[in-house]
Order: structure tokens, then sequence, then C-alpha cells
């Protein structure tokens, strides 16, 4: 057993191997989507550097990753933290608003100098295609500071919400 951030959790050798590549692959996609954000997105090698990465790395990494997760979800039933939730939200990539509100995150985000931001692209893909637990569709949330982008993918029905 190899031991993996919580002192507590024994992690087995092949799932801290699993946890450690989607680690590094997801430090490599950032450093490549500010590669493709910084020259403007319209680098022709970039764009199928990153497609290929994608489908190569990324995709498989996050699957084998989302098995380790549900493994032991089904080993030990849902996270704590979110077992108050009527509607399973912890089967998902949500953030429940029985932990925290997406009203104060939005409150937070305006103390650090955001404003609201519509990117018709982002909001285009959350409005068409992204739904919550309870089955609505989420509606798109753009936020915009000096330098930073924030959006998100918020559910008018019950409150659950995502950031991408």
């Amino acid at each position: 057993m190899t031991q993996v951030s919580d002192v507590h959790h024994q992690v087995p050798d092949a799932e801290s191997d699993v946890i450690a590549r989607a680690v590094a692959v997801r430090v490599r996609l950032d450093a490549l989507v500010d590669r493709v954000t910084s020259s403007g997105g319209m680098d022709a090698a970039l764009l199928r550097e990153l497609h290929q990465f994608l489908g190569d790395e990324v995709i498989p990494a996050a699957e084998s990753y989302e098995a380790v997760i549900h493994a032991h979800w089904a080993a030990e039933g849902m996270p704590a933290d979110q077992a108050r939730c009527p509607i399973d939200c912890w089967k998902l990539d949500l953030t429940c608003p029985q932990m925290t509100t997406f009203a104060s995150v939005e409150e937070q985000l305006a103390s650090g100098g955001y404003v609201p931001h519509r990117n018709d692209a982002d909001a285009s893909v959350v409005e068409t295609t992204l739904h919550c637990v309870c089955g609505s569709s989420l509606r798109y949330v753009g936020m915009r500071a000096e330098g930073s982008y924030r959006a998100f993918g918020v559910c008018g029905s019950c409150g659950h919400y995502l950031e991408f």
C-alpha cells in the first residue's frame, strides 16, 4: 500500500498510479490550454496538439480516475460531506448548494473585483448541453476580472452548480 496525501487513507499502488497520472495530465492540460489561449486560439498546430492530447491522454486518464472514485463510492457509500443532499449530486461534478450556495460564490467573486461577463460560445455550450442531476438545464453565468475569467453552469431549479 502507498500513502497518497491523506495519512489516514491507504491507497493501493495501482490506484496511486491512476491518481498520479490524472494529476500529471491535468498539469499538462493546463499548460497546453494556456498556450492555446495566449496564441488567440488560432494556431492550427496547437489546436491539433490539444485535440490529440485530449483523445490520447486526458479522456483515458479521466475515465481511469473516475473508475477509482466510483469504486470507492460503491465500497464506502457517498462522500460524507454531501450525504444531506436528497438528489445524489455526489455522483456528478456538481457543487451542492447545501455545502456552498452559488450566491455566496458570486458574492466572493464580486468582492474580488469580478463583474458579470458573457462569453457567447461558453454560454451556448452550457445552455444546450449541460444538465443538472435533477434533470433541469444549467444556465450560464460568466464573470471577469482583470486577467481572469470564470464560467459556471447553475441549476435554476435546485441550485447545484459547476465551474468549468
